[in-house]
């Protein structure tokens, strides 16, 4: 995907912001793109709440805070749309046959270990903002 090969080097640029899909867009295969907007939209509040002085400071905060974290979510996605999407009939049964035995085996384990990074997120607390 040419968002996960050339991320944006910053999510806002003076005092405009960008979040969502308009920052790192990526596949629906997980159904990650809402949910990195709802926390793209939490942080951003938490740091524009300061005082409009100091947006910019607080702008750069926001993409500092979340450049790590969706980078890393839209190479995950990128990976697993990779897999899921197997246009070669070989790395298709491959795949498949993979899955099934996933699946037989310990089928929440095998889920829950690939996307475990992703789902710890938690909201900025209370408290100092810059």
């Amino acid at each position: 995907a040419l968002v996960a090969d050339d991320p944006l080097p910053a999510y806002h640029v003076g005092r405009v912001a960008l979040v969502g899909d308009a920052a790192h867009a990526l596949p629906p295969n997980l159904d990650q793109g809402v949910c990195l907007a709802v926390e793209d939209a939490a942080v951003l509040a938490h740091r524009a709440s300061a005082s409009a002085a100091y947006l910019p400071v607080a702008l750069a905060s926001y993409t500092d805070d979340r450049l790590g974290r969706t980078r890393y979510v839209v190479q995950r996605v990128a990976q697993f749309a990779e897999l899921a999407q197997a246009s070669s009939p070989v790395l298709a049964r491959g795949r498949d046959a993979g899955i099934r035995m996933v699946a037989a085996l310990a089928p929440h384990r095998a889920v829950h270990r690939f996307l475990e990074s992703i789902l710890q997120w938690r909201p900025p607390r209370q408290g100092a903002l810059l």
